[in-house]
């Protein structure tokens, strides 16, 4: 058994050696840098932009709006977003909206519900609505929340 392993990790640093040379010319190639920010309202924090949705300043859908637009602009060189519901996430923002408009006061939300209207990304491996959950694991590339509550 011994053996088996300090054999694999002999293999293991040959193929490193192999491996490192091609993996550095390939990093030598052009750089894509990310578009700096050009939209004010990325640059505000999530509890600013609560209070500004709260207030009435903005709405959720513009904040969503800016927020789709800069995910769009940017994951062509992050890869960072895997599933985009951004008509719904929309949707959603047009949701908030026209809850608050319906609330005589809104001062509680502050307490009960901080961050409503605040655009939020989560990780795949989070179960959300119907997303998929796949978690880097090929074998689960189809398999979404609806499936996991039903298997329990």
């Amino acid at each position: 058994m011994n053996f088996l392993i300090r054999s694999l990790c002999v293999l293991l640093r040959a193929l490193d050696a192999l491996a490192a040379p091609i993996f550095w010319l390939k990093s030598r190639g052009k750089k894509r840098a990310v578009p700096t920010i050009k939209d004010r309202l990325l640059k505000i924090s999530a509890t600013d932009l609560a209070e500004k949705i709260r207030t009435g300043e903005l709405s959720s859908e513009q904040i969503c709006a800016a927020y789709v637009k800069r995910i769009k602009e940017v994951n062509p060189l992050l890869n960072a977003v895997v599933e985009e519901r951004f008509e719904s996430a929309l949707q959603d923002a047009r949701n908030v909206d026209i809850y608050l408009q319906s609330l005589p006061e809104r001062a509680e939300l502050a307490k009960t519900k901080p961050l409503l209207g605040v655009p939020l990304t989560v990780k795949e491996s989070c179960s959300l609505a119907a997303d998929a959950i796949a978690v880097a694991i090929i074998t689960r590339q189809f398999y979404s929340s609806s499936n996991a509550k039903r298997d329990g």
